[in-house]
């Protein structure tokens, strides 16, 4: 794994811990985890862990076009991240 995917799952970590009020380590976000039955994100939650995630990356999110299966596992929530950074530094 390379800097820029560890820095990428750190502040990923971070966000969550934020919004769940307890620590979410980095090594907990394997590809496979699923953010709501098994990290335990409710759909408030989910709403601020959005907020967080604008603050952390930087980015604007388009509530009204996101699709909660982007964020259901941690490789989806990655790559959607990744396609956030790329349009806000082309825009």
């Amino acid at each position: 794994m390379d800097n820029n995917q560890n820095l990428l799952k750190e502040k990923i970590a971070k966000a969550l811990t934020e919004v769940l009020s307890r620590n979410v380590a980095p090594n907990e976000l394997t590809n496979e985890v699923d953010l709501i039955d098994e990290i335990g994100l409710n759909s408030l939650q989910f709403l601020e862990f959005i907020l967080e995630l604008e603050n952390e990356f930087d980015v604007e999110i388009d509530v009204g076009s996101l699709d909660l299966r982007y964020f259901k596992k941690y490789e989806y929530i990655e790559k959607f991240i990744k396609e956030c950074i790329e349009k806000n530094n082309t825009n």
